[in-house]
C-alpha cells in the first residue's frame, strides 16, 4: 500500500508538473502567435510603403519624361528663334546699307542743289552784266 500511495503521490506530482508545463507551453504558443500577428502586420505596412514608393517612382519617371519632352520642344523653339534672329540680322545689315546709299544720294543731291544755286547766281550775274552792256 505504501507503494501505491507513493505511486499516487508521484502521479499527482507528475500531473501538477504536466499542467504547469502545458500552461507554460500555452503561454509560449500565445507569444509565438502574437509575434506572428505582429510580423504579419509589419509586412502589411511594409507592403503598403513599397507600393506607395513604387507609385511615387512611377510618377517621378513620368514627370521626367514630360520634362524631357518640354526641354526638346524648348530647344526646337530656340533653334527657330535663332534662325529668325539671323534672318533679322541680315535684313538689318541690308537696311543699314540702304540707309548709307540714301544718305550718299541725299549728300549728292544737296551738293547738286548747292552747285545749281551757284550756277544760277553766276547766270544772273552774267545776265545782269549783259543787260547793263546792252
Amino acid at each position: 500500500m505504501k507503494g501505491i500511495k507513493h505511486s499516487r503521490q508521484t502521479l499527482n506530482t507528475s500531473e501538477d508538473n504536466l499542467g504547469t508545463g502545458i500552461e507554460e507551453s500555452n503561454g509560449s504558443v500565445s507569444e509565438i502567435v502574437s509575434s506572428l500577428e505582429n510580423v504579419t502586420e509589419q509586412l502589411g505596412k511594409q507592403t503598403k510603403c513599397v507600393n506607395e514608393t513604387a507609385s511615387a517612382v512611377n510618377e517621378i519617371a513620368s514627370n521626367i519624361d514630360s520634362l524631357e519632352k518640354l526641354s526638346q520642344a524648348g530647344n526646337e523653339m530656340q533653334g527657330e528663334m535663332n534662325g529668325r534672329i539671323t534672318q533679322i540680322e541680315g535684313q538689318s545689315a541690308m537696311l543699314l546699307q540702304a540707309n548709307q546709299v540714301i544718305a550718299a544720294i541725299e549728300a549728292a543731291h544737296a551738293l547738286l542743289n548747292l552747285e545749281n544755286r551757284r550756277a544760277n547766281r553766276q547766270f544772273r550775274s552774267l545776265a545782269t552784266c549783259t543787260e547793263k552792256r546792252n
